[in-house]
């Protein structure tokens, strides 16, 4: 361990979207509702249960995001 290079720690990030009802989905329907919105050709979506993976094409690197809220119709996201 002591000759390893470690890359830094990242951050954790947070992202909000705004569904209508999403008070009444479970944290699945949630993730496929906010991936089936914001798929683009820059970056693509995929559902690991109730986890939202996202790659970014773009910057060659992808994050897991899991549901950490949800008030009203507001769905807060976070990194993990």
């Amino acid at each position: 361990m002591k000759n390893d290079t470690l890359s830094k720690a990242r951050v954790a990030q947070k992202q909000v979207h705004y569904l209508s009802n999403a008070q009444k989905l479970h944290e699945k329907e949630i993730v496929r509702a906010i991936a089936k919105k914001n798929q683009n050709k820059q970056t693509v979506f995929e559902i690991d249960g109730d986890e939202l993976i996202e790659y970014s094409l773009n910057k060659k690197k992808f994050t897991r995001w899991i549901v950490f809220q949800v008030d009203n119709n507001q769905v807060i996201l976070l990194s993990i």
